[in-house]
């Protein structure tokens, strides 16, 4: 939990790691990627966005694993944050990952507040997901 609150801290207030910082920051989470839960996933993959990083393929394979571990943790909030920060990024989606998520995100339907539903909406328009 400590390495994602650093980033998503760093991303809240615009400071971006160099690279060197980074790449042993992704390091380090990729070591403890299998104890990740939801919220970090979620916070990490938003702060990685935000500052529109370069994230190594081996890092985004992880947290694709890591996500369908803990899938069914993701509250509505969380998933919507997850797509956008994908999107922003430019990530590529598996079809199992789009099904999945739309099967979580509409089962939380009522959960759904509207800024979940603004970001969900822009990156589910851009994955062509509407």
């Amino acid at each position: 939990q400590d390495l994602t609150n650093s980033l998503w801290g760093l991303a809240r207030v615009d400071l971006q790691p160099d690279a060197a910082a980074l790449k042993l920051w992704t390091a380090c989470l990729l070591a403890k990627m299998e104890s990740v839960n939801a919220h970090e996933l979620a916070s990490v993959m938003y702060a990685l966005a935000k500052m529109q990083c370069e994230v190594p393929t081996s890092f985004m394979d992880a947290w694709f694993r890591q996500f369908f571990a803990c899938a069914e943790s993701f509250t509505a909030k969380q998933l919507a944050v997850a797509l956008w920060a994908l999107a922003r990024l430019d990530a590529e989606l598996e079809p199992a990952f789009r099904a999945k998520w739309c099967e979580l995100f509409s089962a939380q339907v009522n959960a759904i507040q509207r800024q979940d539903a603004v970001l969900s909406t822009w990156a589910m328009k851009k994955y062509d997901m509407l």
